[in-house]
């Protein structure tokens, strides 16, 4: 789990907030996300780059002494043999491709947060059934003692549903712990 997620958990447990509203927090949290978001931006960068001038220009200029005269000269490399489209395209499927990881890493981010979530759920879930059962183990702990006492039955009643009750408050302890 990462830190991102159980920071999203931790301040979904402390206010509750719309689930989908958790999941952006968490993604815009979430390094892999970052990490793609900055290949995004390479990319593009990196497209830009092979989109104008694949190369500086160079400039040189004389000047002559004693004689009205000025050379200029502007030097600008072309490819003729297609190289700077191949460029273009490789840099165009570089963005794609760093898009489509940019999805997938929040794609995934979501699915961890979602799955977090469900977790916590159930988790709730079984401390309430696990507290709900130790109150039917009180409740028949205390109809077995009082059939005990009117001599209705054996002590030996007794004990059993005092070790049902036992184990079932180790239970709801272990579930609320795991919870």
């Amino acid at each position: 789990m990462t830190v991102a997620v159980a920071l999203a958990v931790v301040a979904a447990l402390a206010a509750p907030s719309p689930v989908d509203a958790l999941v952006a927090e968490a993604v815009a949290r979430d390094p892999e996300v970052a990490l793609a978001e900055a290949a995004v931006l390479a990319a593009r960068g990196a497209h830009q780059a092979a989109t104008f001038l694949r190369a500086n220009p160079t400039v040189d200029a004389a000047v002559g002494f004693g004689v009205p005269q000025v050379d200029l000269q502007l030097t600008q490399p072309v490819s003729v043999t297609g190289e700077g489209r191949a460029a273009r395209r490789e840099a165009s499927a570089q963005v794609e491709a760093a898009a489509a990881g940019l999805a997938r890493a929040r794609l995934e981010a979501a699915a961890e947060v979602r799955l977090v979530l469900c977790d916590v759920a159930a988790g709730d879930r079984d401390a309430e059934l696990a507290r709900a059962a130790v109150q039917r183990a009180r409740d028949v702990r205390e109809a077995v003692e009082a059939r005990v006492a009117a001599g209705d039955a054996p002590e030996v009643d007794a004990q059993l549903a005092r070790l049902t009750e036992a184990a079932a408050v180790g239970e709801w302890l272990a579930a609320s712990r795991a919870r």
